[in-house]
Parts: structure tokens; C-alpha cells; sequence
């Protein structure tokens, strides 16, 4: 079944060695919270409380 395919993926590795390179997918904007960018880490580590600067691509 579908499921039991996605199952059995492995989740691809990613080089947390190197810098933290986290492609932005969208921008949300919620009430009460204020702006949410959305995307996922791509290569590095993204800790909570980090300090991040973004820049163009």
C-alpha cells in the first residue's frame, strides 16, 4: 500500500556541518503571532533561539 511505502523511505541526509541554508517556500501572516516564514533546513542546524539573517539568493 501507499503507506507502507512511505514507510520504508529513509529521509535524505543532510550535511549539518556545513552553514545553515534554509530556502524559504512562503511567508505566512498570523493574527496574534505576526510573520511565519516557512521553507526547511537544507544544509546546518537551525537550534531554537538562534539569531539568522536572510538573504537573497
Amino acid at each position: 500500500t501507499l503507506l507502507q511505502a512511505l514507510d520504508i523511505l529513509e529521509p535524505p541526509s543532510r550535511p549539518t556541518d556545513k552553514v545553515l541554508r534554509l530556502p524559504l517556500q512562503d511567508v505566512y501572516i498570523i493574527g496574534g503571532i505576526g510573520t511565519v516564514p516557512g521553507g526547511w533546513v537544507d544544509t546546518g542546524v537551525l537550534n531554537p533561539g538562534m539569531i539568522i539573517t536572510f538573504a537573497p539568493c
